[in-house]
């Protein structure tokens, strides 16, 4: 154990925002200090409507350095949801793209034709007709002249066959110029929910794995809404990783046991989202299972020489950007997710579920009302009154406390695993940008004895949200001394995302960490929590990250509302290219980069720009 003298602690009264340079060195640190979140600690407690509204900063939640010294310039993130093009970036790195929406039907005739289990195959030109009578919407009966067919157990195989990988074909045998021969004939239509409800044909993987691309929405939205048009249990669908909702995203899904002909269907109903490049595949998609994102974005209103721009850009792309978590994991209310999650790690979920109902500005329609009489008179059933389905979060809580007005811990269980995990996940990301930036103010941009590195041998382990998945397990990370220091750099060392199963820094890094968690009320052991679901075993993720395919260009515009960068769909509907204008009023910057999985572009833009990427803030600097 260190001396006393030694042991360092968090600056509680001002850790000030730092700058370190090109040379990975010498710190450098802004003249205003920075106080230590306080801001809406204490926000369930309050009922004073009449006080300031105070939304979440990059400095409330450990945000404070930056990887150059350079001076910034202003610039609008997501002006427009269409200047934030995501492409995911699956486990072969290849870029994920809908290039088209129609079923393959020749690839379907492939697998239909190599299928390993088939133990009686049709004759070729038997299945060439029973592939076209599926495909086509209308047509006429199909009639089987085969020698034998007197033979009952030869057709029986012709029946069970037709079965098997044509579930949307009936058969029957019938009688002829006084031959027997087999008439194949289209099912029936029935009601939505009811027309694909068939036998899954043997030999065929038992997922449809498919492109979704989506239009300011999150993935989890739009699953629901998969759901709810298909009339089936959105816990069929899998997926990598979830995509930004003000965006123009692409990714990759896998439903259980759906024809992607019922997909494609989707196409003409739902405007925001569109599906395509279907495939059957054997295993379903899992978190955390892809390499990262492709990431287009256009900054709008940039301000700054185009020089000094270059010199930002040049600097990312040599030297990366400190690897914090974005405001996006913090939520874009009054109510920042982390408090919701530091409630619950210290078992108070009263304050967790008052938090959760708490008024917010911002906010129209019933949920108003609801809480505003959540936090007037704490009855459940007069806040449901007239609540809808879209607040779902609020409901589910609030059908409980119906039930059991004071059981606060069981109506916070009732919620969707992902959304409990959110939070938690959030008061992780909280406690390692904060001992990110005291590390990096410390000791700056090279590794020290202490440090943490995992070696490209190492399974890395991100903070994936899927804790129960088989496939993580948590990796030793080796611990740098006098011997080996040298051999890497910044851009090997790790944090770790606090937990009950990781290595912590075995210097003054691990009392850091203790000395946040004291302050509200906790230690390194809560992460161990009696509710099982709710434990967290901790992860390690890199301080530094460098993007790759790093490429941008600048441009003059008049029209703030014209689009300035093609998504998926542009693409695949051939529209023309942005037209840009040489003396335009306005500048915008485009960028495009590819970036690990659970790393955040909006990090990336912040070293460039060196400005508080908070939508609060961001909201303040629109041209419209």
């Amino acid at each position: 154990m260190e001396p006393e003298a030694k042991k360092a602690r968090l600056e509680t009264d001002a850790i000030t925002t730092c700058r370190v340079d090109n040379q990975y060195d010498d710190i450098s640190c802004d003249s205003t200090p920075v106080t230590k979140e306080t801001d809406n600690k204490d926000v369930s407690s309050s009922n004073n409507q009449t006080e300031d509204v105070k939304f979440v900063k990059e400095t409330d939640v450990g945000i404070l350095c930056y990887i150059n010294d350079l001076p910034g310039c202003h610039g609008v993130i997501k002006q427009r949801y269409s200047d934030f093009i995501v492409n995911e970036v699956d486990v072969d790195g290849k870029v994920v793209e809908l290039t088209k929406t129609e079923v393959d039907k020749i690839s379907e005739e492939e697998k239909v034709q190599n299928e390993e289990e088939e133990s009686f195959k049709l004759p070729e030109d038997v299945m060439k007709t029973l592939l076209a009578l599926s495909s086509e919407s209308e047509m006429e009966p199909a009639f089987i002249h085969m020698e034998n067919m007197d033979d009952k157990e030869l057709r029986t195989k012709y029946h069970q066959t037709i079965k098997s990988k044509f579930p949307g074909l009936d058969s029957s045998t019938v009688t002829q110029d006084d031959k027997k021969v087999i008439k194949v004939v289209k099912k029936a239509n029935t009601k939505m929910k009811n027309r694909w409800k068939n036998e899954w044909p043997a030999g065929r993987g038992n997922y449809c794995q498919f492109v979704l691309y989506k239009e300011n929405r999150d993935t989890m939205s739009a699953i629901n809404d998969m759901s709810r048009f298909l009339s089936v249990n959105r816990n069929l669908f899998q997926y990598a990783g979830t995509k930004d909702k003000r965006a123009k995203t692409s990714q990759e899904i896998t439903v259980y046991r759906m024809f992607a002909e019922r997909l494609e269907e989707l196409n003409t109903r739902m405007k925001y989202m569109h599906f395509g490049n279907y495939r059957y595949v054997n295993e379903p998609l899992r978190l955390g299972k892809c390499q990262g994102n492709k990431f287009t974005i256009v900054l709008r209103n940039v301000t700054g020489d185009d020089e000094t721009l270059d010199k930002s850009m040049m600097s990312l792309k040599e030297k990366g950007f400190i690897n914090y978590f974005g405001m996006q994991r913090f939520g874009t209310t009054s109510i920042p997710t982390h408090h919701i999650g530091r409630a619950v790690l210290k078992n108070d979920y009263e304050e967790a579920v008052n938090l959760i109902l708490k008024p917010r500005p911002g906010e129209t329609g019933r949920i108003v009302e609801c809480r505003q009489c959540w936090e007037r008179n704490k009855d459940p059933v007069e806040a449901l009154i007239g609540l809808p389905n879209q607040n779902a979060i609020e409901k589910t809580i609030l059908k409980e406390l119906k039930s059991n007005k004071h059981n606060f811990c069981n109506a916070f269980q009732k919620i969707a695993r992902n959304t409990k995990l959110m939070y938690l996940h959030a008061y992780q990301s909280y406690l390692w940008n904060s001992v990110t930036s005291q590390r990096i103010k410390q000791h700056g941009l090279q590794p020290v004895i202490g440090d943490l590195v995992l070696t490209e041998e190492i399974q890395e382990l991100q903070e994936g949200e899927d804790n129960d998945n088989k496939d993580i397990r948590i990796v030793q990370p080796i611990v740098l001394d006098e011997k080996n220091v040298s051999q890497y750099s910044i851009l090997d060392v790790v944090l770790p995302l606090p937990g009950h199963d990781v290595t912590y820094p075995p210097n003054e890094v691990r009392k850091w960490y203790e000395t946040l968690l004291a302050e509200d009320g906790l230690t390194l052991d809560s992460f161990k929590h009696k509710i099982k679901s709710l434990s967290l075993p901790g992860a390690y993720r890199k301080i530094v990250i460098k993007p790759g395919d790093v490429v941008w260009k600048l441009y003059r515009y008049n029209d703030v509302n014209v689009e300035l960068a093609l998504s998926d769909l542009d693409k695949l509907q051939k529209k023309a290219e942005p037209s840009y204008e040489q003396d335009g009023q306005f500048k915008a910057l485009k960028i495009e980069m590819t970036l690990p999985s659970s790393c955040y572009a909006t990090m990336a833009l912040r070293e460039v720009l060196k400005i508080d990427t908070s939508a609060s803030y961001q909201s303040t600097l629109n041209v419209t």
